[in-house]
């Protein structure tokens, strides 16, 4: 595996659709809305054996930034103190940009339609509730009618949760889209609560999973009790998942015993309905394999026990193929070993994450995200653990210090081996950078112990030319995330040992702008401009990857300077483009609304106008961090779910339409 590619252990063709997200042109021409070739496919082994032993991809610190980067960069934005645009100026903008918006629902193009239904929620553009509701009940396309209930629920009105809750949908889609709208919204009523609590109690795998994510934001104490019966109760490990993250809330210091257990996987999670269910298929089927080695059965028999099994699996997942594909599907599959530990580990990896959202309990949370840092290292192991790191590093637990400086300089721990290529290491890098970051308390910010340790230590990982890029790079950012800007001449020393010692290291490059952005270095506006110069677009997954963090680092900046590359920036490929609208959002360049006016006009392709409608409610977003980003932001985007994904590629495109679909079949 080459040194760039920092989270893929194989590639695939496979890009999840996504609705009225991601649109593909015909003709180059129109680069904005041009998708970036894929990933190349691995060369296929054919199998050597009927029995099939799975393991979990290969989870890195990316995934995790791309999920929950929109907080921090609102933290970073807040911190600058660069010249504001005249309030009647971007109101005269913002007028503009809505007429525009407005006039485009009425497209005889569905992508237009849905891309400005979204644009006008974005911008909770109260003006446009009558018209989203027209969209969201009488739409010809039903991904119009989706996208205009999620719009509604942007919206964040009395008026949007009345028409959400009182409508009858006529697909299970809608209604699913109905629910994540109602937890999109701030605030609802006790009611519409019970409503999602019956929903979740019915059983329907698909609108139950979104009620289960939609309860995540309500942190009173009764909704915190029906959700430890739901955990009590319900065998779904996706419904499961849900309660377990949203056991995680401020109000909810009790459930840390609960939690610690499941992180741990001690003999007391044994009695939780989802966890036992997988341990009971998972001894079935090792008493198929076992038949199987000793000959009792042959293959055809134990293939048969196997289909017979998964009937429940299959019937319980919110990924199973319709009715009409499933026999085809079932009668092609061989016997599979292994997923009933992913989805454990998975279930772990969000207790993991769910500890770190109760900082009133952060001493007896903090001990049990230790404690499973000791445990043996396996790759099941790996994402818990993973989780457990970054919650530490949001929770700044001192006493977690000296075990993440160990996983980072690949020292033992407990039982852990050492491993130069795990990707724990760059999880660890960048959860010494959110320690490192000022505390705010009551009586005013305070600095953490050992922090300036902890940045030489960043510092040195990245400027190692012997060390991986991939830790390299998760130090390059982790500095940036520390929000010091005394780290800045910590990075402008190491930025000097790029490229000098080997090849290929534009990853680095992009993160380093991005870092050395966050902490308002205006001395990489002329670097990023060479950078990011179109002829040296590149396509690869380290090159999108790399100057899509270029690109954020000039947002982040907040420079009147950066417009104009930016503008240039705007004609590379798909990602990098869709980061240029965030870009201009950040640096508040409102003036770019008059292009993208145009675009959104004149241009004769629809698929392109969408787009640049889709930019106009970037650039006009009402808050940040977005609502939108509470479909991913502290969630466990692990958890495969095909019903779910549809609506957090609106969080991040890329993170679930190119980034994990690059797993392929890993990705199970």
């Amino acid at each position: 595996m080459s040194g760039n590619m920092i989270l893929l252990k194989r590639y695939s063709v496979c890009i999840f659709a996504a609705v009225a997200i991601v649109i593909a042109v015909d003709l180059d021409v129109f680069g904005h809305g041009e998708i970036p070739p894929r990933p190349p496919t691995p060369p296929q082994v054919p199998p050597q054996s009927r029995v099939v032993h799975v393991k979990p991809p290969r989870w890195s610190w990316v995934h995790w930034w791309e999920a929950n980067r929109d907080r921090y960069l609102e933290i970073i934005r807040q911190g600058r103190d660069g010249q504001k645009a005249s309030q009647d100026v971007i109101q005269d903008f913002r007028r503009q940009a809505v007429e525009a918006l407005t006039a485009a629902t009425q497209s005889e193009h569905w992508q237009l339609r849905a891309s400005a239904a979204l644009a006008l929620g974005r911008m909770s553009e109260a003006g446009a509730l009558e018209r989203l509701a027209d969209l969201a009940a009488g739409d010809k396309s039903g991904s119009v009618r989706l996208i205009a209930l999620i719009a509604l629920g942007l919206l964040n009105s009395p008026e949007a949760e009345t028409f959400l809750i009182s409508r009858k949908y006529d697909t299970p889609e809608e209604k699913e889209a109905a629910l994540v709208a109602i937890g999109l919204l701030e605030t609802i009523t006790l009611k519409t609560e019970a409503g999602l609590q019956k929903t979740l109690q019915s059983g329907a795998i698909g609108p139950a999973t979104m009620a289960a994510w939609a309860l995540r934001y309500r942190t009173d104490p009764g909704n915190a009790a029906f959700l430890n019966k739901i955990l009590a109760k319900k065998n779904n490990c996706w419904l499961a998942s849900e309660a377990i993250l949203s056991l995680g809330g401020a109000e909810n210091a009790r459930g840390v015993v609960r939690l610690g257990n499941i992180l741990l996987a001690t003999d007391a999670v044994k009695s939780l309905p989802a966890w036992a269910k997988l341990e009971a298929n998972r001894k079935k089927l090792l008493v198929i394999l076992a038949s199987l080695r000793a000959w009792e059965i042959n293959y055809e028999t134990a293939h048969e026990d196997y289909l017979k099994k998964y009937k429940k699996w299959y019937k319980d997942d919110p990924n199973a193929p319709g009715p009409s594909k499933r026999r085809k599907l079932l009668g092609m599959v061989e016997i599979i070993i292994g997923r009933e530990r992913i989805y454990k580990g998975r279930l772990r990896a969000s207790a993991g994450i769910a500890l770190g959202g109760i900082p009133d309990a952060r001493l007896n949370a903090a001990r049990a995200l230790r404690e499973v840092l000791t445990r043996k290292n396996n790759d099941f192991n790996d994402l818990p653990k993973g989780m457990a790191i970054m919650s530490l590093g949001e929770l700044g637990d001192v006493k977690s210090v000296p075990i993440l400086v160990k996983i980072l300089k690949n020292l033992r721990v407990g039982k852990w081996k050492r491993e130069k290529k795990s990707p724990l290491r760059g999880y660890a890098a960048l959860a010494l950078g959110l320690y490192s970051r000022p505390e705010t308390t009551p009586q005013g910010t305070r600095d953490r112990p050992q922090y300036e340790k902890v940045c030489r230590l960043l510092a040195e990982r990245m400027a190692d030319s012997e060390e991986i890029i991939e830790v390299r790079t998760a130090a390059a950012l982790a500095l940036g995330l520390s929000g010091r800007t005394e780290n800045l001449k910590l990075l402008q020393q190491a930025s000097r040992t790029i490229g000098r010692s080997r090849k290929n290291e534009e990853i680095l490059v992009g993160y380093t702008l991005l870092a050395r952005g966050m902490l308002g270095d205006k001395n990489i506006i002329p670097i990023a401009k060479k950078f990011l110069k179109t002829a040296n677009d590149r396509r690869t997954v380290s090159g999108i990857l790399s100057r899509r963090a270029a690109v954020l680092g000039l947002g982040v900046l907040g420079d009147q300077e950066a417009i104009p590359i930016l503008n240039k920036a705007w004609h590379l490929n798909h990602y990098v483009n869709r980061e240029v609208a965030l870009a201009y959002s950040l640096c508040e360049a409102y003036n770019a609304t008059e292009p993208l006016l145009k675009l959104l006009n004149e241009s004769e392709n629809p698929r392109e106008r969408a787009f640049a409608a889709r930019c106009l409610g970037e650039l006009f977003t009402a808050a940040r961090p977005q609502r939108l980003s509470r479909l991913i932001a502290n969630s466990n985007y692990t958890m495969k779910n095909k019903r779910m994904i549809r609506y957090q590629a609106l969080g991040n495109e890329f993170l679930f339409v190119y980034l994990i679909p690059a797993f392929g079949e890993e990705w199970r």
